[in-house]
């Protein structure tokens, strides 16, 4: 499941048989609030303006959306036959105690009736008769909010995919930063933990970048960032959790964990980094980050970020090597028991530019095992000691520069087998002359997918950024196709062996995520 993120909340929208939902979006060619579009006033059940005594107005609704009001809880309108009695959620106002109930009775007889009443779970639902056909432009309620849209046809799809518990992708900008949320395991679930441990890799969302000197190499994003603060990346994080129905984040009604879940400082678990280079090791947009969210660097970048004297715990991300194959060797605290971050490396890359970090996790989606246990107790609650032992487990590759294809040999080793579930490696190829090659581009990304057979191959690094400085002047770029790169790596691999093997690419869903888009990794 792929879906569009416009900015940084997902305000997420349904479509049913017999309505139409809007979402606040900042898309292209959205025209705006049309108020011929909406009822006068909502007729909510019980509902009334806070000092009169009348529905809840649209001027109240639409206002309270620009002052960052969402709707909690899940939506009553849905495509299926099964419903509970009542819906309840609050319309909730950051600083405002008067924060107001929205009860309403799911078993009218006709969607009209359903409809016609705010919808609760970040989305305002109007009379099937006022509302525009499908297709037609989307409301904005306030411009400058943070917003992300996913499409109303896709809506249904992506619930179900949620409800699968599998890994999500986000592309947060149009370059290379990525938000990886994973599923946790039954067992941390089920005792009040959130649904996803979510891993920030590589932020760098606004501002330039400079490595060595400003005259000798500065860049910018030639587009602006999807998601264009840390704060909005928690935001993602959060409704992503609404959504997948663990969070309901009312003012009267709130269970254990939704109470833990609204004191967490911050939905971001982990941060990842795989080079010290500032475009992958940003420091202002680094500093946006809860300093209690641990970071994962590589060398030379966790002495760069350890230098901020900002995060409380840095570590160096161990080497995965074939002398030490079992992926639960480099779980190291304060990670999980059933997660891990280490990394690759090429032989004779001093500077390790084509290296890899490899983010592996038990496949524990559809059970609640866990992996073998550590000798000492895990105290950040996503351990369960009376689960059982698992060895099934997926992995991302993620390369920004590319690694060269041998040097992906540890995985194809590693024991217990690691399934690559995606592989994140750019088309592009960069150099700076014949002799020095930046970004590997498609012809390795072939030969490497050819060895790892991920699942998902998605583009990553790609963005032609503006440029200035002494560099700029010799950068050299080629934009490969697949189809391009696939006909060339023919002449790398003997041709009868790629043949014997059949189609490489049979089984791989190649993804060119743009700025915003997700995957669901199914």
């Amino acid at each position: 499941m792929k879906y569009t993120l416009a900015s940084a909340v997902l305000l997420l929208a349904a479509t049913t048989q017999g309505s139409l939902v809007f979402m606040v979006s900042t898309e292209p060619g959205n025209k705006g609030i049309q108020k011929s579009w909406v009822t006068d006033r909502w007729s909510c059940h019980n509902l009334t303006e806070p000092g009169l005594n009348k529905n809840i107005s649209w001027a109240y609704v639409s206002s309270g959306l620009a002052n960052g009001c969402f709707l909690y809880e899940d939506a009553g309108c849905n495509s299926t036959n099964t419903y509970v009695e009542k819906y309840k959620g609050d319309l909730c106002c950051p600083g405002d105690v008067n924060m107001m109930d929205v009860d309403f009775d799911n078993k009218a007889s006709s969607w009209a009736q359903r409809c016609n009443k705010i919808i609760v779970h970040d989305m305002v639902g109007v009379d099937v008769t006022t509302a525009p056909a499908h297709g037609s432009p989307t409301m904005d309620a306030h411009d400058d909010a943070p917003s992300a849209q996913i499409h109303l046809e896709t809506r249904d799809a992506m619930v179900r995919n949620l409800a699968s518990r599998r890994p999500i992708l986000h592309h947060l900008n149009a370059d290379t930063s990525w938000l990886l949320q994973i599923p946790r395991p039954a067992s941390a679930v089920k005792h009040g933990s959130r649904i996803y441990y979510n891993i920030l890799i590589d932020p760098w969302l606004q501002g330039g970048q400079s490595d060595v000197a400003a005259w000798f190499s500065q860049q910018w994003h030639a587009t602006e960032s999807a998601v264009k603060t840390i704060a909005e990346v928690d935001e993602v994080a959060r409704q992503i959790e609404i959504m997948a129905g663990e969070l309901r984040l009312g003012n009267k009604r709130r269970s254990n964990n939704v109470n833990a879940a609204t004191e967490v400082e911050t939905f971001i678990d982990a941060v990842a980094i795989s080079h010290e280079f500032t475009d992958h090791c940003h420091k202002d947009t680094l500093l946006e980050v809860h300093p209690n969210v641990p970071v994962f660097a590589t060398e030379q970048a966790a002495k760069l970020v350890s230098g901020f004297n900002h995060f409380r715990t840095v570590v160096t991300t161990p080497a995965f090597t074939s002398e030490s194959p079992d992926w639960r060797d480099y779980s190291l605290l304060p990670l999980p028991s059933w997660l891990s971050i280490s990394r690759l490396t090429a032989s004779g890359d001093a500077l390790y530019y084509h290296s890899a970090l490899v983010i592996t996790f038990s496949s524990h989606a559809f059970s609640s095992a866990t992996p073998k246990k550590r000798a000492s107790l895990s105290i950040y609650g996503d351990d369960d000691a009376s689960s059982i032992d698992s060895d099934a487990a997926e992995c991302v590759i993620y390369t920004p520069h590319g690694i060269p294809y041998k040097s992906l040999e540890p995985i194809a080793k590693s024991d217990p087998p690691l399934n690559t579930l995606a592989f994140l490696h750019g088309l592009h190829d960069v150099s700076i002359s014949a002799a020095q090659q930046l970004n590997l581009g498609a012809k390795n990304g072939v030969l490497a997918q050819r060895m790892l057979r991920a699942k998902y191959w998605v583009s990553t690094h790609d963005e032609v950024k503006k440029g200035g400085g002494l560099i700029s002047w010799f950068l050299r770029r080629k934009v490969w196709t697949l189809e391009d790169a696939l006909k060339e790596a023919k002449t790398v691999v003997d041709s009868e062996t790629m043949e014997q093997d059949g189609d490489e690419f049979e089984d791989v869903h190649f993804e060119d995520l743009g700025n915003g888009e997700s995957r669901i990794l199914e």
